[in-house]
């Protein structure tokens, strides 16, 4: 049996809702990610900045944390630089 005009409209919507979800995910990973990035650049500064010994537990939480920032954004390849077509 073919697909009413129904059937149509509630795919068209149902795909709608997917793109809007899937925008607002992108919206909160990226706020997510500029956060980390604050946080871990804040931290590196203090361990940095600091006149006193950093104790090697606070450099190591420091290194584990920038690693699972990593492979956070390893998860999905960053976008590939567009081909631009050669002129001969």
């Amino acid at each position: 049996m073919p697909a009413t005009k129904a059937d149509i409209e509630r795919i068209l919507m149902n795909q709608a809702e997917l793109a809007q979800t899937l925008k607002d995910l992108t919206a909160q990973l990226q706020k997510a990610n500029t956060e980390l990035q604050a946080k871990i650049k804040a931290l590196t500064d203090a361990i940095n900045n600091n006149t006193g010994d950093v104790p090697q537990e606070v450099v190591d939480a420091a290194n584990a944390l920038k690693v699972a920032v990593q492979g956070v954004d390893d998860i999905v390849p960053d976008a590939a630089p567009p081909i631009v077509p050669q002129v001969p």
